[in-house]
């Protein structure tokens, strides 16, 4: 009971600092229902493979890139919303990231004819929101999540291939970074402290 609660109210913050995001800034969408799906796995299976930093970030990612690009080479149609699902799970396999509430993206991207700005605002910015706030809330209430250290084995072709998608559209990403660049500083600062402290308490062991 316990596990189950700390699991509910670690979704209820995480989704409701999101809503808050996209409830201030009415320029842009913070939210979208596949972020719902991803705190089931950080929060509840938090030990799967499935949840891991690197599946959820690159994940979502990667199936935003493949709606985006599909709807801005065929449009809309029955097969390009299948051809746009396909395409991700094909790349989510092929690069070891696979994280299923992922597979929502391309249906996102295509239904709402985003353009390549969807894959910066909301899915890179909530994905990493949401992958800071499973390692800090995580690591707080004691419970086993991948750490910071965790992510050194993100391989380069993930990191290149998300340089490559998210350069697609750099004056966006300028834009989203100016906004919340204090946020994710105060994070990483978080997460830095935190690890440090890890290590020194392995060291008194």
């Amino acid at each position: 009971m316990k596990n189950n609660l700390i699991s509910g109210f670690g979704a209820f913050l995480c989704i409701s600092l999101l809503a808050y995001f996209n409830s201030y800034d009415e320029s842009n969408l913070w939210l979208i229902p596949p972020f719902g799906a991803s705190m089931v796995l950080v929060m509840a299976v938090h030990e799967s493979p499935l949840a891991h930093p690197k599946n959820v970030f690159f994940g979502h990612i990667i199936s935003a890139f493949s709606g985006v690009f599909i709807y801005a080479i065929l449009g809309f149609s029955f097969f390009s919303v299948g051809l746009g699902v396909g395409l991700a799970i094909f790349l989510m396999m092929a690069t070891k990231t696979v994280h299923p509430p992922a597979g929502a993206n391309p249906i996102i991207a295509i239904l709402g004819a985003k353009g390549f700005g969807f894959i910066m605002i909301p899915v890179a910015a909530g994905a990493a929101f949401i992958v800071l706030f499973a390692i800090i809330y995580n690591q707080l209430t004691k419970r086993k999540y991948f750490t910071f250290s965790d992510l050194r084995h993100i391989y380069c072709t993930h990191c290149s291939l998300t340089i490559m998608i998210l350069s697609m559209n750099l004056g966006r990403c300028c834009q989203v970074l100016g906004q919340v660049w204090p946020f994710l500083l105060c994070c990483s600062a978080i997460l830095v402290l935190m690890e440090l402290r890890l290590v020194q308490i392995k060291q008194i062991q």
